[in-house]
Order: structure tokens, then C-alpha cells, then sequence
């Protein structure tokens, strides 16, 4: 994990580090590479309803669904009033999210491609005359906005919004670019996608229809000059930085193989949504305090520097962090395996997207080994088995599924292997020891025969002992048992069940 940080702060953004007065306030929030929710939720476009594309939300874990019927500000108290965040500051219990990113291979699936994290820079910015000294004020609580437009599929240069989205190829000298870079493949060490927001309010809306017009860009450029006069109130830029880990996927000379979730091949559809969380009074202390500025920082990279924020600095961390409210849409998203369509139907257009639905196509087989994605229940009880983190022992434990739940199945000559979709790891069966999910690969000990038995239920026997997996008083699996009884069936369940659109 240092390691990937360590290469998105190598390759940071120049123009903000170069253009960058050492006074001014600058600090930077780190974002752990798995997100504290991943799926077709968008509070700020949609609330209460299912989004049309899939995103990954970065930060606090009261993330959710949104409503209606909620204002801006009871919406930042949800915020408030969560327990942790994904992210470096725990003082920030904003949400920052992103559209999906896919490989497309040659037969037409989509495989999603890994993130190595997020990082926000929020540096103060000034402008010149009367406002070369600015005073800075903090998010109003409530603010909520978007930059960059999903149906958008050309670029327009004098557009300050479509500047506000760029592409940068790391490992390969050349300019950054406002669409996906020509030939992504050969970005050898991943590819970096940069979200600006404008860093001007107009001191009333917190939020706007087009979840664009209370915001404006200063009159000059995106990162710097002045703010307009109906635009008067000047905030903290923010500023997205997601490197999306594409090396592993192979190069493709015929077509362009990157694609986001909106259906987008050509980058210009790219955008990102942000939710404030801060505490007003932190924020404001924060500009106002020598500590902060960009040399103390170095630049935003030390945060524990600024003495304001400096006890809220942490490592950030996955793992002890879970969305608070699980939102029950655990569709299929191609996280660690092939998709036929990207989910909510988006056709891959490099015009706006049609109204119209995906092609029909064949089912996956719907029971039994060979069905691609299940829920693992032991007969006779409503708990679902899962693994929320990587290395850790299987217990059926939940009555609500989530995506730690869904496991993916595999053929293997002569058995079977199952994988979990949050982790992408195998499932390994250690002799009579509680079984894990800990290998990215799969030999004997991650192989098992699933049987189908009398009532629709399955028995799992693991290869490593030839015996059948049982499931414990205390909810832990174990592959023990010689014989088949109550405690050695099990129920695939269809995730589909727990998809709410």
C-alpha cells in the first residue's frame, strides 16, 4: 500500500506543485485502493433510486442510497455521524466517488480494473488584485458537487469544465491529455485520471439542479485566477487523483480496450462527485493556520505538519472501516471475473449514449456449480458465509448479503474452486483447520467437489482431505466430516435476490 502511494505522490500533479505559493493552505487526503462501497449508487444525481452506471466511493462509511426527501444538511449530518472513513483524515467524513473502470476484451465481456487508491489535494488557491489574498472560507455543510459530465464524448478547449477533466500516462513521457491517452496500453505504470472542481461559490446553494451552476470556476483557468462576481465566496480547490492499475491487462492494437461504466471509450465522459464531510470549524482553523501552508506541508504531502489537523492524521485503512448501511444492490460488477454487459446497460458509445437496453444475452446457468456467482448458506439457517478482508477465516455470520457474500465458482480438472468477489482470493482448505480465504491462486488445497443432494441442497468436499466441509456452532467451516448430514449441506443462493433497482 506505501508502495502505490508512494508512486501516485511520485507522479503528482505538476501544474499544482509547480504553480503552488508557499503561504497558502495545502493538504492532501490519502484514500485506501478499496472503497468503502462499489455499485450504482450516486447520492448527488440520484438519491433513492439506482444509479445508471457503477461508481467506487472513496471515505466515510454512512455512505448511502440518499432521499428525496432529505435536504443538503440533513444529508451532511448522516455524514457526520459516521464511525470511520476509508481515508487519511478522520476529521473528514466526506465521500468521493468515480465511475468504473473496464477492459474490454476481444469477445465483447468487460473485466473491472483495480484502483491503487485515490488522492484529494486541497490546496487554497488566490487570484490576483483584490483577491490575491483571499479570505479562504470552509465547505459549508451541506455542499455537494459534481464536475465532468458522463454523456460527454468530444472536447471542447475553451471549456473551462471539459479542462477540469485530464488524463495522465505514467511511465511515458508526453503531455497529460483531456481525453484517455491514444495507445493506454502503454502506459507502463498505470494510468492516472484527474478530476478538478471548481473552487467558487456563489454563498447561498449548497446544492443546484445541474449539480454545476452554484459552483464556478474562476474567470481565467481551472486551478487558479479569480472567481466571478456571482461566485463571490472562495473555497478550497479539490482536486481528484485515481491511478487505475491497467498493466496487467493485454494491449490491444485493433480497438481501444478502456472503457467507464457510463459506456464511454473515448475519457471525456469521465467525472467525479463530492459529498462534504468536513467539520466546518476544523476546515476554517486549517486556512487560517501558518502550519498548513504548502511549505509546511511539503506541498500537502506531510499533513501531520499542520497543526490543526495533525491529530486527525491516519494511515488509511480497509479493513476495521465497512459501510455502516449496507445498500442491497450486490449486482454482478466484473470484479474479479468476466461481465457480458456493463451493469445498468451502458452500450459503448463514443457519441451520447442512446436511450435504449443492451443487447439480450444468455443467461448464466442459474443453480448449481457452473452458476459463475452464489451465496453460500448452511442448510436450516438464514446466515450467508463471507469474508469482509483478505486472510481471514470464512464464518457465516450476516442475514443481509453484501458483496464480502458473493463468491464466484470455477471449474478445475476434477473439481471446483470458489473465490471471494470482494477480495479476489481463493478459498484454501488447511486439513481439518477452519477454511480461509487467503490464496490469489488456486492448486489442491483451494480445489472441492460440489454435489448436488436430496432437497436442492449441495455438499462441499474439500481435495486436501477428501472429506466433506461442516459448518460449526460458532459459524466457522470445516472440512471434518466423513459422512453427510445436516450440518455438511449447503444452499447456492442467487444474488440476483438481493438486487434492488
Amino acid at each position: 500500500m506505501r508502495t502505490l502511494i508512494g508512486l501516485i505522490l511520485l507522479f503528482s500533479f505538476s501544474v499544482l506543485v509547480m504553480s503552488q505559493v508557499g503561504k497558502q493552505p495545502f493538504w492532501k487526503v490519502f484514500c485506501h485502493q478499496v472503497p468503502i462501497y462499489r455499485g450504482r449508487i450516486d447520492t448527488i444525481v440520484t438519491p433513492g433510486r439506482i444509479s445508471p452506471h457503477s461508481h467506487r466511493v472513496f471515505g466515510a462509511n454512512n455512505f448511502n442510497l440518499g432521499d428525496t426527501s432529505r435536504t443538503p444538511i440533513e444529508e451532511y449530518n448522516i455524514l457526520q455521524n459516521s464511525t470511520c472513513t476509508t481515508c487519511s483524515i478522520t476529521i473528514d467524513k466526506s465521500n468521493y466517488w468515480v465511475p468504473d473502470l473496464y477492459y474490454k476484451w476481444p469477445d465483447g465481456t468487460f473485466s473491472l480494473v483495480p484502483t491503487a487508491g485515490l488522492t484529494v489535494y486541497y490546496p487554497a488557491r488566490s487570484g490576483s488584485g483584490s483577491q490575491a489574498n483571499p479570505a479562504w472560507k470552509a465547505f459549508p455543510p451541506g455542499l455537494r458537487m459534481i464536475s465532468g459530465n458522463p454523456f460527454r464524448r468530444s472536447f471542447n478547449s475553451s471549456s473551462l469544465g471539459e479542462k477540469a477533466i485530464s488524463f495522465a500516462c505514467i511511465g511515458v513521457s508526453g503531455p497529460e491529455t483531456p481525453g484517455l491517452p491514444k495507445d493506454v496500453s502503454t502506459c507502463i505504470d498505470g494510468l492516472r485520471a484527474q478530476v478538478s472542481f471548481p473552487m467558487c461559490w456563489n454563498g447561498k446553494d449548497l446544492d443546484s439542479p445541474d449539480h454545476h451552476s452554484h459552483m464556478s470556476y474562476p474567470v481565467e483557468m481551472v486551478d487558479n485566477g479569480n472567481c466571478p462576481s456571482t461566485h463571490p465566496v472562495r473555497i478550497p480547490f479539490i482536486f481528484y487523483e485515481v491511478l487505475f492499475s491497467i498493466t496487467s491487462f493485454p494491449r490491444q492494437t485493433s480497438y481501444q480496450p478502456f472503457v467507464w461504466a457510463c459506456g464511454d471509450d473515448t475519457g471525456y465522459g469521465y467525472h467525479g462527485d463530492f459529498l462534504n464531510g468536513w467539520d466546518a470549524d476544523i476546515v476554517q482553523k486549517a486556512l487560517e493556520d501558518p502550519t498548513c501552508s504548502a511549505t509546511s506541508t511539503n506541498n500537502g504531502n506531510n499533513v501531520k505538519a499542520c497543526k490543526t489537523l495533525a491529530p486527525y492524521v491516519v494511515d488509511p485503512g480497509h479493513d476495521a472501516c465497512l459501510i455502516n448501511k449496507l445498500e442491497y444492490n450486490i449486482e454482478d460488477l466484473g470484479m474479479n471475473h468476466p461481465i457480458v454487459a456493463l451493469a445498468g446497460c451502458n452500450p459503448v458509445t463514443s457519441g451520447p449514449n442512446p436511450a435504449k437496453p443492451c443487447t439480450v444475452i444468455t443467461p448464466q446457468p442459474t443453480s448449481g456449480p457452473g452458476w459463475r456467482r452464489f451465496l453460500l448458506q448452511p442448510k436450516g439457517s438464514n446466515k450467508f458465509v463471507g469474508a469482509k478482508s483478505q486472510y481471514v477465516t470464512l464464518n457465516a455470520a450476516v442475514t443481509e448479503p453484501y458483496y464480502s457474500e458473493a463468491w464466484t465458482i470455477n471449474s478445475v480438472t476434477g473439481g471446483w474452486t470458489f473465490k471471494s468477489e470482494l477480495t479476489g482470493l481463493f478459498v484454501t482448505s488447511p486439513q481439518k483447520d477452519a477454511l480461509i480465504c487467503n490464496k490469489g491462486g488456486a492448486s489442491t488445497w483451494e480445489f472441492f467437489d460440489f454435489t448436488s443432494q436430496a432437497g436442492g441442497f449441495y455438499s462441499i468436499k474439500a481435495h486436501s482431505n477428501n472429506l466433506y466441509v461442516s459448518i460449526y456452532p460458532d459459524g466457522t467451516l470445516h472440512a471434518d466430516s466423513s459422512t453427510l448430514g445436516d450440518a455438511q449441506l449447503w444452499t447456492l443462493v442467487d444474488p440476483s435476490n438481493y438486487i434492488h433497482y
